[in-house]
């Protein structure tokens, strides 16, 4: 397994744009929290937060550049995926085990005087975790690789909500869905196929909760995408 690009005739290239993007939004962003810490009467305050910043932006630079050294393709290894996912499911537990009560909830790690959000690390792991193991469909069924992502996401979400932190759960399940229905061979199909059993259970579902005749209103468009969804399987150029 190689980390660093093998390939020495290309030559090491970063976009000039976005790094000086970068670098005026970080000056924007320690300019503005120096500004909080002017003083009525002249003069600064505690300027410990604003050296705090400066260092995370310093290293975020670096990560920056060691990142874009990478050889992505290494995160196609399990065993990489593994140390990523265990690392996550790590952090979510220590949250809620030792991180502090804040306004009621527990999110936020204290390492070193320092402030982890370890939520923040889960989304990337999803976004990560899916869609590599949805890359293998060609080697195997989608649809089995499709629950595996779901079954190996659940925890993340369930942990997460566990803090609680109801609207960033959702926001993991979204993502998760987002990238394997779209991985999924004919994602209109799919949709078309979600949204036909959607309005076809909540029409059932209404009419046993509210008696209210507008459940049929569910059930006319359920019936124009079945007849849509027939004919488009018979006829590959419209799907």
């Amino acid at each position: 397994m190689q980390i660093l690009s093998s390939n020495s005739n290309k030559r090491y290239h970063i976009d000039i744009l976005l790094l000086i993007t970068l670098v005026v939004i970080s000056v924007i962003g320690l300019v503005n929290l120096l500004s909080t810490k002017i003083l009525p009467e002249g003069g600064f305050g505690d300027l410990n937060s604003l050296y705090k910043q400066f260092l995370i932006i310093i290293v975020g630079f670096i990560l920056f550049f060691v990142i874009s050294k990478l050889e992505l393709s290494y995160l196609k290894y399990w065993q990489v995926l593994l140390i990523i996912y265990l690392g996550t499911l790590f952090l979510l537990v220590a949250t809620l085990l030792f991180a502090p009560t804040i306004n009621g909830v527990k999110r936020w790690l204290i390492i070193a005087g320092f402030q982890l959000q370890a939520s923040e690390v889960a989304k990337l792991t999803v976004i990560i975790l899916t869609a590599t193991i949805m890359s293998f469909k060609e080697k195997y069924n989608q649809w089995i690789l499709f629950v595996i992502s779901f079954v190996l996401v659940l925890p993340l979400v369930i942990l997460i909500y566990l803090q609680p932190n109801g609207s960033m759960s959702i926001l993991l399940l979204s993502l998760w869905f987002l990238i394997s229905f779209l991985s999924l061979s004919n994602p209109i199909r799919n949709l078309l196929l979600v949204t036909i059993v959607a309005l076809t259970s909540g029409s059932f579902l209404l009419s046993a909760i509210t008696s209210n005749m507008l459940w049929f209103l569910l059930l006319i468009p359920s019936f124009v995408l079945t007849i849509f969804l027939f004919y488009s399987k018979n006829s590959p150029r419209i799907l």
